[in-house]
């Protein structure tokens, strides 16, 4: 069976549905599916059964799921007192172009102030960032996510609450529709770009999943050009191709002849920062992490 991700099934029991849970976990819903069959088949029991909906532990359930919390607290309290080794570098991970771009610039001028301060970043995607978090080898992470991290062994800080929003090249027939007031970009009814083609994030991004709620809600079965994970190069090529994008409004790049309207129903991702609650940081450590908050803010 394996030791790895038995956290998958907390999950599960806690939300009572496989596509809540997955949320939370920053995966797949057939993924999540996948690897609880795996689970069962492999003790030759059924962990949970569907009652009205819900998924409700069995009594094997409920014996897995405790048994569960009690190697990840063990796990928690295991790398707690290993942990101290690495104690002289601050490890972070990076989920966001926008957050590695600020905290690397933070993170210069912070080296002006205390030159012996030595930090490693890491620059993932979010699942595997809260896997490293988990373990321990990660001190925090910075990422987005559609809704705050739910366990109780961390603590989570929204730095930045980003709103999705409509991006269109100045020289796009429908551009008129949009404005280069980024603060506060027009409202439209998402359904006018029906028939456009787009340029979008990967499908296994936050973005994505939030875009694709969007079409979802405006019946839109969108023309996609391109997948990139990258907002810069998303808008350099918007031009190029005639195409728009959907973008949060606080990543898009100022200085491009780029105009954005806002759906008339909110998206929203949330910029966390994320660490164990058992964590220790030292005096260097928290004046870098407020530096990092007061340039979101």
């Amino acid at each position: 069976m394996g030791y790895k991700n038995l956290n998958y099934i907390v999950e599960i029991a806690n939300q009572r549905n496989i596509s809540k849970a997955a949320e939370r976990l920053f995966i797949s819903q057939s993924a999540l599916s996948i690897y609880l069959k795996r689970i069962e088949k492999e003790l030759g029991v059924d962990l949970f059964i569907r009652r009205n909906n819900l998924l409700i532990p069995t009594p094997e359930g409920e014996l897995f799921v405790s048994t569960t919390k009690e190697i990840l607290r063990l796990e928690e309290e295991l790398y707690t007192r290993i942990r101290k080794s690495g104690n002289d570098v601050f490890t972070v991970g990076i989920a966001s172009e926008m957050g590695m771009a600020i905290f690397t610039r933070v993170l210069s001028n912070f080296k002006k102030t205390y030159p012996n301060f030595r930090a490693r970043v890491l620059d993932k995607r979010s699942g595997p960032l809260l896997d490293q978090l988990k373990e321990g080898s990660l001190k925090c992470i910075m990422i987005p996510s559609i809704q705050p991290v739910p366990e109780s062994r961390f603590h989570c800080e929204i730095l930045k609450q980003e709103e999705l929003v409509f991006v269109l090249p100045g020289n796009h027939p429908l551009a008129y529709m949009g404005s280069n007031h980024y603060d506060c970009p027009p409202v439209v009814d998402g359904a006018v770009f029906r028939n456009e083609r787009f340029i979008l994030a990967p499908a296994d991004t936050i973005e994505r999943q939030l875009i694709n709620r969007l079409f979802h809600d405006y019946q839109i079965q969108p023309q996609i050009l391109f997948e990139i994970n990258r907002t810069l190069q998303i808008c350099q090529m918007l031009k190029e191709e005639e195409a728009i994008t959907i973008q949060p409004e606080f990543c898009i790049p100022r200085d491009m002849d780029l105009v954005v309207c806002r759906p008339d129903r909110s998206y929203c991702r949330y910029m966390q920062l994320i660490y164990r609650t058992s964590t220790q940081f030292t005096q260097e450590e928290r004046k870098l992490i407020k530096a990092v908050k007061n340039a979101y803010e």
